[in-house]
């Protein structure tokens, strides 16, 4: 029950406090550490989602490029077999270059998307430290205006 009240006696602390009637105590490296971190989160959660679209990318470009080489071959396929023979050279080549990209998508999957997760994770359980020492903050400042004002009644009225 107490962590019920505890709860309500922060937020009440902190409404106080963002009106001005309550000291709230200052601390610029936590907050810039935050700032830091957050930064930092969201440039990692950009790169992922980029590395994210490279393999598929790739393989709808390759499939784009082959279906172009598929028309173009059946419209060329009455003038010289030569012209045919070329366009699937030029078909199985890029056929090779797919099978590739299947091996470098599971490549960026094992070696960068997945420890890149993990070390996302991180700055989640990070984010979850700032907001303890967020709430401890409050805590501190509210039980720091409760001393002054028992401090402040006389010996006997305490």
């Amino acid at each position: 029950m107490s962590g019920i009240g505890d709860a309500f006696g922060r937020k009440f602390y902190q409404i106080k406090t963002h009106v001005g009637a309550g000291q709230k105590t200052m601390d610029s490296d936590v907050q810039y550490a935050k700032n830091k971190l957050s930064e930092s989160y969201k440039k990692f959660k950009n790169i992922l989602d980029v590395i994210k679209k490279l393999a598929p990318t790739v393989h709808a470009t390759n499939l784009m490029q082959v279906e172009v080489l598929t028309s173009l071959g059946d419209c060329v396929v009455n003038t010289s077999p030569e012209t045919k023979s070329d366009i699937d050279s030029i078909i199985s080549t890029f056929q090779k270059i797919d099978e590739g990209v299947n091996t470098y998508e599971t490549r960026i999957e094992s070696d960068i998307i997945v420890p890149l997760k993990t070390y996302m994770e991180q700055f989640k359980v990070m984010e979850k430290r700032f907001e303890i020492c967020h709430n401890r903050r409050v805590d501190m400042d509210r039980y720091h205006d409760s001393v002054l004002s028992i401090s402040k009644k006389p010996p006997g009225k305490q």
